[in-house]
């Protein structure tokens, strides 16, 4: 079941809500696109990423990436989820500050169908590839209190 709700959903006033619903399923382009350099880099996978740990393992993809100069393994790539999520035992693991969280408005939904609140949001650098094919991008996770076999999952 994907995840919805949380941190990415959350809107300064009605007008921005109004707006995103809009583009929901809109592709549209203002002006010549700029394509950075690192678009032109592909991220691939190898046979030895998909290394997997136990037989009955169906998910999509599990992945091993850097995030906040962390090398976190066990993490989720949920493309059905609209959300980013560390668990809290990973987010104590990592020695984060937890006065750094932002809160969150909107809970989530989506773990067997059950609402959750998430302690608080955060924006952490996530690095993917290897140093010689690397790129790292800025994302805003939900901070949630749960078990779950993963360490963390990237929507």
């Amino acid at each position: 079941m994907p995840i919805t709700g949380g941190s990415t959903l959350e809107f300064e006033n009605k007008r921005q809500k109004r707006d995103y619903f809009r583009q929901v399923n809109t592709i549209s382009l203002n002006g010549s696109p700029v394509k950075p350099e690192w678009t032109h880099m592909p991220i691939t996978f190898t046979k030895k990423d998909f290394t997997l740990k136990t037989v009955s393992h169906n998910d999509a993809m599990v992945i091993q990436t850097i995030i906040a100069n962390w090398k976190i393994g066990k993490v989720l790539v949920d493309t059905g989820s609209s959300t980013d999520i560390i668990f809290t035992n990973t987010f104590r693991e990592m020695k984060i500050n937890p006065h750094l969280l932002e809160p969150v408005e909107v809970p989530l939904l989506g773990f067997d169908g059950r609402l959750v609140k998430a302690l608080g949001k955060i924006s952490l650098p996530v690095s993917f590839g290897n140093l010689d094919n690397a790129r790292t991008e800025h994302i805003t996770f939900d901070v949630v209190e749960m078990c779950y076999p993963y360490f963390a999952i990237l929507g």
